[in-house]
């Protein structure tokens, strides 16, 4: 999958899923974008510095066409092991409820 993100775009960085803006892309590889900073002390605030290769950017349609195949690839593999542990068998879960921090509950 090559997905080519381009100036002036929104685009996703492939390691995080985090969504930056693409302002300029260079000759050497390089993408500049902008992303939202969070801070206590500043609140939401822009960075303007941040540049990677354009190699770890793809495109919103991309990142979910990725994210989609995650998904059916888990899903075939569950199919996998839920034949493997046998369809029909129904596995016993017990759920333990929180200890109270009422001492007269307990």
């Amino acid at each position: 999958m090559m997905s080519t993100v381009k100036p002036m775009t929104i685009a996703v960085i492939r390691t995080t899923g985090e969504k930056v803006f693409v302002v300029k892309l260079s000759d050497d590889g390089h993408a500049y974008i902008r992303r939202p900073v969070i801070s206590e002390e500043n609140g939401i605030s822009h960075d303007f510095s941040s540049v990677f290769f354009a190699e770890e950017l793809v495109t919103l349609e991309g990142y979910a066409e990725s994210q989609i195949a995650e998904m059916l690839l888990r899903a075939k593999y569950q199919k996998k092991l839920d034949a493997a542990l046998g369809e029909g068998d129904e596995i016993e879960v017990t759920v333990v409820p929180p200890a109270s921090s009422d001492p007269s509950v307990n």
